[in-house]
């Protein structure tokens, strides 16, 4: 019985090391490979769409647009993304359609041009009036190829006209190598947020905007190496219910004469430059004034963009509000244009009973002489000796 017993198990043990050795058993399947990743095409967005981030390195671009294409449902962008635009083409923004380019600081969403150098690409359109339109830390390049409206080259245009002018915000971004301007915001065309974002190396300067929409911007933002200024300034009024603030960037107003119909702080660091035979009038509405106080390192400067004598028209203060003030500032090259009154000119004009205090100030380079006032004006009585008068050819101060 024994030795029956070790036949079994002998057997047995057989028969398990052939199951294990047994080459008729089936492999198992080798993995399937995945497809190469390749840059997708867009075309018109009729329908919402996620574009998501394709390739980790930035130098390869994510997608190409090479047509002109419309944008008319919901676009979300995710972060990293890199669209690349063929030449001469661009992208519009319709309603009710609109972008929301969400990137990360160290996943930038990017729009740039095929071959990188300014004005290759057109640019960006944006009709939609969606306050859902954002770009934040967004990289927008080589835009200016052709004109968006308006006779403007610009990376972004808003639309202003209508009963539903465009909309955007834009947080953390930078525009740049741009041939033409940063952002053009048309008439009755609206920020909703702007903060914190970089213009640099435009043709023109980093936004062209109206008055009414400088209050939007914030103190943070730079405006570096742009062939203009900072900011240019067309047509409107500077008006609200309270306070409106204009940060330290540097202005060019570029066409119509600014009116101030409530209070205008001017920040210190300023520099506004006004067209010539242009003028800033603060209008006698119930609340307006000027407030531009500098400091001695960061001045407020008014001044003209051709920086010859007398090329603009001065300021003009119609109104007796306690809060006109002018500190720390420079007013320079003012009223080349028709006299403010009988045949007097000057950089500064107070009639009838209004108010201003002028302190630690220069006034220079007039057409005339340096302030003009009427003897029931109100003056800080030390006004000349405060302030500092040069090349005023009238004189320093004229008192009817």
């Amino acid at each position: 019985m024994k030795i029956k017993y070790l036949s079994i198990v002998a057997a047995l043990a057989a028969l398990l090391v052939t199951a294990c050795t047994d080459d008729s058993a089936d492999p198992l399947p080798a993995p399937t490979p995945e497809p190469p990743k390749e840059t997708q095409e867009l075309g018109n967005i009729s329908t919402n769409t996620v574009l998501d981030d394709i390739f980790t390195d930035p130098a390869t671009p994510d997608y190409r647009v090479s047509t002109d294409i419309e944008i008319s449902a919901t676009l979300t962008i995710r972060p990293g993304v890199v669209i690349e635009v063929a030449g001469g083409k661009g992208i519009v923004v319709n309603a009710p359609g609109f972008i929301s380019a969400v990137g990360e600081q160290n996943k930038k969403i990017i729009f740039r041009g095929k071959t990188q150098a300014a004005g290759f690409w057109k640019g960006m359109i944006i009709y939609s009036s969606s306050q859902a339109t954002v770009l934040e830390h967004v990289e927008i390049a080589h835009t200016g190829s052709a004109l968006l409206f308006d006779g403007v080259k610009a990376a972004i245009g808003l639309f202003g006209a209508g009963g539903s002018p465009a909309k955007l915000s834009i947080r953390n971004s930078t525009l740049h190598h741009n041939a033409g301007y940063g952002i053009y915001v048309a008439s009755n065309a609206q920020f909703i947020d702007f903060a914190s974002n970089t213009f640099r190396h435009h043709a023109e300067a980093g936004l062209y905007m109206t008055a009414n929409q400088v209050q939007k911007l914030d103190a943070a933002s730079q405006f570096t190496d742009n062939a203009k200024a900072g900011i240019e300034v067309f047509s409107g009024t500077i008006e609200g219910t309270g306070e409106v603030v204009w940060p330290g960037y540097h202005y060019r107003y570029s066409s119509g004469s600014l009116s101030v119909r409530t209070g205008w702080k001017v920040m210190a660091g300023a520099v506004i430059e006004m067209a010539d035979d242009q003028y800033i009038e603060v209008a006698d509405r119930p609340g307006a004034y000027i407030h531009a106080a500098g400091t001695a390192e960061k001045k407020v400067t008014f001044t003209s963009v051709s920086k010859q004598a007398g090329a603009w028209q001065g300021i003009s203060i119609f109104t007796a509000n306690a809060a006109n003030l002018l500190e720390h500032a420079v007013v320079e090259h003012g009223h080349g244009g028709s006299a403010i009154s009988y045949g007097v000119k000057a950089n500064i004009y107070v009639p009838f009973s209004n108010r201003l205090s002028i302190r630690n100030s220069k006034i220079s380079s007039s057409g005339g002489y340096g302030i003009y006032y009427r003897s029931s004006a109100v003056l800080n009585e030390d006004i000349e000796q405060v302030n500092t008068f040069e090349a005023n050819p009238s004189g320093n101060l004229y008192r009817d």
